[in-house]
């Protein structure tokens, strides 16, 4: 009889390999992953190692720019102390100097100085003798007949004969130069604003203008002569071609007067245009843009110009 073929089993390891495989197998575990790690954690170091690097260069950047600051403020301090010693010194020397505007009598000399509205300093001057002559002049003791809607009237001293306008011929093209009209106006209530305030108790007599730029003061009569005789001459001058006017009119009654205690001055421009204006404020200020004025007018638009 033949044999077939026979299946051999082999037989089993025995106990002690498996315990040997299976460290063999844990220990490459963990060296795989030592392994990765190992690569992971030098990739991160790198990153990091960059990131210091990148810290470190940006802070001396910042501390460069820290001690750059430092120098400039000491600098900018030691300037600062520099400057306000000196403004110290200076001030204690011109503490008691007049600022602009101002009056100055000196050596026979009455100057005012102040600003235009472009904020350029003007300065006029006169001899103190040709102020005495002014001043030791008669005055003037015309007066005008007002008439009331009811029938009454009241006399009033002139202002017309105080109007000086050739006091003015040599300084009023400084305020007409490069300007209008208008312009021009405005200049000659800027000079007022700055060099006479309203004052009370001054008489029963108007002054001539030269008085009023002198003393500094002046009642709505004094500073409406005053305004009247800069604006005649600029106009006078340059052809403006405005209309000059005098008014008398009631304060408390601008609009209907009932009494006459107050004076302003009206200028019509060429192009129509017409400005009442307040001669004792320190500001301008035109009445019809306001309200109406009614009272007594005067053309005085060649007043002392001698034609």
């Amino acid at each position: 009889m033949m044999e077939g073929l026979e299946y051999e089993r082999s037989p089993s390891p025995p106990p002690y390999k498996w315990l040997s495989i299976a460290i063999l197998l844990f220990v490459s575990g963990i060296v795989s992953g030592l392994v990765f790690g190992y690569w992971v954690s030098g990739e991160q170091i790198d990153f990091l190692r960059n990131e210091v690097t990148n810290l470190q260069y940006n802070n001396a950047q910042l501390q460069y720019q820290i001690t750059q600051l430092k120098t400039s403020y000491d600098s900018l301090l030691a300037s600062y102390d520099s400057l306000n010693a000196e403004y110290q010194k200076l001030q204690e020397k011109y503490r008691f100097s007049p600022t602009i505007p101002y009056t100055l009598i000196y050596n026979g000399t009455i100057q005012w100085l102040f600003k235009d509205m472009r904020g350029n300093i003007l300065k006029w001057q006169v001899p103190i003798d040709t102020y005495r002559a002014y001043v030791n002049r008669e005055k003037s003791k015309d007066y005008v007949k007002l008439s009331f809607k009811n029938g009454t009237t009241v006399k009033v001293l002139d202002m017309r004969n105080y109007i000086e306008p050739k006091f003015f011929s040599n300084v009023i093209l400084e305020l007409t130069r490069g300007r209008t009209d208008e312009e021009f106006v405005r200049e000659v209530d800027n000079v007022k604003n700055q060099i006479v305030v309203y004052g009370t108790g001054l008489g029963d007599h108007y002054r001539w203008p030269v008085e009023t730029l002198v003393e500094g003061r002046g009642q709505c009569g004094d500073t409406t002569i005053l305004m009247a005789s800069m604006i005649i001459e600029g106009n006078h001058l340059m052809n403006y071609g405005m209309k000059i006017y005098i008014w008398y009119v009631d304060a408390q009654h601008i609009s209907d007067p009932v009494n006459v205690n107050h004076a302003l001055i009206e200028v019509e421009f060429k192009s129509g245009n017409r400005w009442i204006l307040e001669t004792t404020a320190n500001y301008f200020y035109n009445y019809l843009e306001h309200q109406s004025v009614s009272g007594w007018k005067y053309d005085v638009t060649y007043q002392g110009l001698g034609n």
